[in-house]
């Protein structure tokens, strides 16, 4: 391709592909020959969110591939299809039976799109993957391929695999989330573990959060990581007198990074309304530096105003928690007022004080008169 100026650049019309939402809000227009890697831990929903999502760009663009290479074809898989409700002939589904035969299958068929679930079947290799890839982008083809996440929280596999691909995604607790995109912002969207079922965010905004429970919830350790929380996409606000002297005015808290990697100098800043108020400096990168933020700012409280932002920042896990409690309270309410309609049973006379002696009745000495005389004859009839 020829050199071109940045405005010819800007000018020119790429072809991209829109999909429905909340897909064009969670990955932007996407390059026809775009890659994406998808991972998460088993029962995460991975495999389910990549069931759905390879049925809306089969309606969006036409035929696809779906090799289940671990799930195979077989009854799991055919639930999981009647679960989402994905009746597509443009949607081919096929076992793995090598990356010849991959490429093989999408000649035949035309595809615009291939899914590999998952990284395993290839052996995790870059070089394979590398080279699907590079096929993929010459005949205009989309790949998106799943892996499994390792104890550590990473995804199994070359680390490579991730620079290579346009799109990063991660699922945990059915929750989606771009970590890389080169299409759109970092965003997140919820799995659908069945078709139509969506859940409202039980927490009431404005909310706030420490950064102390944010590190917490997420393990924050990349600048990356701590910018899609409490950074300009979405607005949130604390205020000064928890930081500066300045009582009672409220200020846009954001952080920003600068690392200067040749020398070794790393600098996170706290900013209030854009201005620096706390300069945190190491020689060990970001980490070094968020660790002295925490040390001075663990309770410096965090107003989140946005519902989206909320439910990205507390995350699955603690969103689904307060979903259980939200939806056990009704619960509760019901039982105590079925307690409250039961009639209580009666008071007891309160017993009288122990001073307070109840007044004795007097004898009736006629009545104790006739049985003296009735004992008395007994005895004599017997002595006779």
């Amino acid at each position: 391709m020829p050199i071109q100026s940045s405005s010819a650049i800007r000018k020119k019309k790429f072809d991209g592909i829109q999909l429905p939402q909340p897909y064009y809000r969670f990955l932007g227009l996407i390059e026809p020959s775009a890659s994406i890697l998808l991972w998460g831990p088993k029962g995460s929903g991975k495999t389910t969110f990549a069931v759905a999502f390879a049925d809306v760009l089969a309606r969006a663009v036409g035929k696809g591939l779906f090799i289940s290479g671990e799930e195979g074809i077989g009854l799991s898989f055919a639930n999981k299809l009647k679960r989402l409700d994905v009746n597509n002939e443009d949607l081919l589904i096929s076992d793995y039976h090598g990356v010849n035969g991959i490429k093989e299958d999408a000649r035949k068929n035309k595809v615009h799109f291939i899914f590999l679930d998952s990284l395993f079947v290839i052996n995790h290799s870059p070089k394979i993957f590398h080279d699907l890839q590079e096929w993929s982008k010459d005949h205009g083809i989309m790949l998106i391929v799943i892996a499994h996440a390792r104890k550590d929280n990473k995804y199994k596999g070359d680390s490579s695999i991730a620079h290579m691909v346009d799109t990063e995604i991660t699922i945990q607790d059915g929750l989606a989330q771009t970590v890389k995109n080169r299409f759109a912002e970092l965003s997140d969207m919820e799995v659908a573990f069945n078709k139509h079922k969506s859940r409202k965010n039980p927490v009431p905004v404005p909310f706030t959060i420490t950064l102390e429970k944010l590190n917490k919830l997420h393990s924050i350790h990349s600048w990356r990581r701590l910018n899609s929380f409490v950074g300009f996409a979405f607005p949130c606000f604390t205020h000064r007198d928890q930081v500066a002297y300045d009582k009672g005015s409220r200020a846009h808290i954001s952080f920003r990074y600068s690392p200067n990697y040749k020398k070794k100098d790393y600098v996170l800043e706290l900013l209030l309304d854009e201005k620096v108020e706390y300069q945190a400096c190491s020689h060990n990168g970001f980490k070094a530096c968020w660790k002295q933020i925490l040390k001075k700012y663990a309770d410096l409280q965090i107003e989140i105003e946005d519902q989206a932002h909320a439910r990205k920042v507390l995350g699955a896990r603690e969103y689904r928690r307060q979903e259980r409690q939200q939806s056990k309270a009704p619960s509760q309410r019901s039982k105590s007022s079925k307690v409250a309609g039961k009639k209580k049973p009666a008071k007891k006379a309160a017993k009288e004080p122990k001073g307070k002696a109840k007044a004795k009745t007097a004898p009736d000495l006629s009545a104790v008169d006739k049985k003296m005389d009735k004992l008395e004859s007994l005895l004599t009839n017997a002595l006779s």
